[in-house]
């Protein structure tokens, strides 16, 4: 029996990032033994099975491990057919530790900011300071968690919450604006905008997350 370790390389998909699940393809070619072809073939697959099941994964989740048999041309033998071996691994990410690490700190952090609503409209330097403060906060714990986050050329999820979160985090600043301009001529109206943006901001939000989320997953 000989053990062998090494590194694999692949093509994934992380548009769906932190809820993708990913199809790991291994490939066995068949190879010349001194001059006798080695096929791969199984009798039995409760070993790789065990093996599989064995694997101690933090990050991701076993679904499913299967294999099939494939022919390809071989350019060895002038191109023919040879027989090959092909494992298929499906896992799912660990979702979990995003949600608790990184979207609920992100939506607490809105809720403060979206608190500064309920401070008299009268009162700007308290509703900004409260605002700015959470924006200031929100981009700081970005730069914390960018570690843990894949560097992609394309928008993930992930990067498609936090954009959102940017926006709705720096409405309550210009929204505090307009409405301070807005109680010395139309207290009541100032109100109303108040609450309006109190009710209606998560719901914009939440829907919008959820939207993505759903078409990303969707198209990948």
């Amino acid at each position: 029996i000989q053990t062998i370790s090494g590194t694999f390389k692949g093509q994934f998909n992380f548009n769906s990032f932190p809820f993708d699940s990913q199809r790991l393809s291994f490939n066995y070619f068949i190879a010349d033994n001194g001059g006798y072809s080695i096929y791969p073939w199984i009798i039995n697959d409760g070993g790789t099975t065990n093996g599989f099941n064995n694997v101690a994964l933090t990050d991701w989740k076993k679904k499913s491990i299967d294999y099939e048999y494939f022919h390809y041309n071989d350019l060895l033998l002038m191109g023919q057919k040879s027989l090959g071996l092909q494992y298929v691994i499906i896992v799912d990410r660990n979702y979990h530790y995003y949600l608790t690490k990184i979207f609920l700190p992100i939506i607490i952090i809105l809720l403060v900011a979206w608190s500064c609503f309920l401070i008299p409209a009268i009162e700007l330097e308290a509703r900004l300071t409260v605002s700015i403060v959470c924006l200031l906060s929100l981009i700081a714990y970005t730069f914390v968690i960018d570690k843990d986050l894949p560097k992609l050329s394309y928008l993930t999820i992930m990067d498609y919450w936090v954009l959102l979160s940017y926006i709705c985090a720096a409405i309550p600043t210009f929204e505090s604006i307009y409405v301070r301009r807005l109680v010395k001529k139309y207290p009541e109206r100032a109100k109303i905008v108040d609450f309006n943006f109190l009710v209606y901001a998560p719901i914009l939000y939440f829907s919008v997350a959820v939207i993505v989320v759903l078409n990303q997953i969707s198209n990948s």
